[in-house]
Order: structure tokens, then sequence, then C-alpha cells
């Protein structure tokens, strides 16, 4: 979910389909991911609480070494990476060193 900011008022009298154009910068900072997914080491168990977790962006040149082999990153990807376990996808790997 995202919140926008428009600047100029939005006219729905005559809705269109339109490609948001994707950012070329490189993202940087920390990041919020949420879900609930899975909790424990082996992906098994998912929870009924909604997770949190802060992570920081990794570059996305960094990311597909990492991923090199495994899946494709592209560029319309965030890549994170924090302490090992950690992260959006199940038995997440340290990518930061």
């Amino acid at each position: 979910m995202c919140k926008l900011y428009l600047k100029e008022k939005l006219d729905l009298s005559k809705p269109e389909i339109a490609a948001i154009p994707l950012c070329s910068v490189e993202p940087t900072g920390t990041c919020l991911i949420s879900g609930w997914g899975s909790v424990d080491p082996d992906g098994r168990s998912g929870t009924d609480k909604l997770q949190k977790l802060f992570s920081p962006i990794t570059p996305r040149a960094q990311c597909q070494e990492n991923f090199n082999g495994v899946n494709t990153v592209t560029d319309a990807m965030i890549c994170i990476g924090g302490k090992e376990g950690e992260g959006g996808c199940k038995k997440s790997k340290k990518l930061n060193d």
C-alpha cells in the first residue's frame, strides 16, 4: 500500500489505464516489509499476527550477483538484506556482509 501526493487535482470523470513509469534512481536506505508469511526457519508455519521488519536496501548489482544462477533480479525489484533468516523470502540468506 502506498499513499500518492498529486501536484494537480485528479479528474475521475474519464478513467484511463496507463503505465506508471519506473524510477531510474537506485533505491537506498531502509525498507519496511510486512506480511503473514513463515515465521520458522523451515518456512512451514505462518502466523495470524501481521509481522513487520525494517531491513536495509541492498544495491541491485550486489543482489544480482548474490542470486546469479538462482533467480533473475530485474530493475523492477527492490532487494533487501540484513541478518540471515530475516527477510521477505523463505530461508532468507544474508545479503549484506
